[in-house]
């Protein structure tokens, strides 16, 4: 927690001394989510276009190192992007397979590599059939993933824009303005 800004300041220069042109930080939190719907990653991300079709947040919170590395490197002119995978909070003490085979994908996606799975796909269908037992064993288990997950649908249906194109957003925002227009 001290001397973030020498800490960043080495990382980046590490980055820069093996040239690479891309920064990508992971990490996972809990959130009030449903584990029988697909893993959402948000970002932070140098540029709009790192970001696209990732979940756009609007969660206040603390900033950590990465997000100092993050902001150091674009200083330097390098790309860079964190990847926070959402973890449903009622198995946050467990390990959750599905959210880190969510950030190796969108890892593999942004930074177009292949790196491997493993068996992590396996892994996740073994923890959501565990945990789909264990919640079908208590009704106020099943009714809080029942609820989590008419939450999660409607956040879907009113802000289908959470997760759209750079060129959605743009699309939409010019519609608006259209609108707005005569008032």
């Amino acid at each position: 927690d001290q001397q973030w800004l020498g800490f960043s300041e080495q990382v980046v220069d590490l980055v820069a001394d093996l040239g690479a042109r891309l920064v990508i930080g992971l990490g996972a939190y809990p959130i009030a989510v449903p584990h029988t719907r697909p893993v959402r990653v948000a970002s932070s991300a140098s540029s709009p276009e790192l970001a696209e079709g990732l979940v756009r947040s609007t969660v206040a919170v603390p900033s950590g190192v990465q997000t100092m590395i993050e902001r150091r490197a674009a200083l330097r002119g390098l790309e860079a992007v964190g990847l926070w995978g959402q973890v449903p909070h009622y198995v946050a003490a467990m390990p959750y397979p599905a959210t880190a085979l969510a950030l190796i994908e969108q890892t593999n996606r942004i930074a177009g590599l292949a790196l491997p799975v493993g068996d992590l796909a396996d892994k996740a269908a073994t923890s959501r059939a565990r945990i789909d037992d264990l919640i079908a064993q208590n009704p106020e288990h099943r009714a809080m993933l029942t609820q989590l997950e008419q939450q999660v649908d409607q956040e879907a249906e009113v802000n289908p824009l959470a997760e759209a194109s750079g060129e959605e957003l743009a699309a939409e925002l010019e519609r608006f303005l259209r609108e707005q227009g005569g008032r």
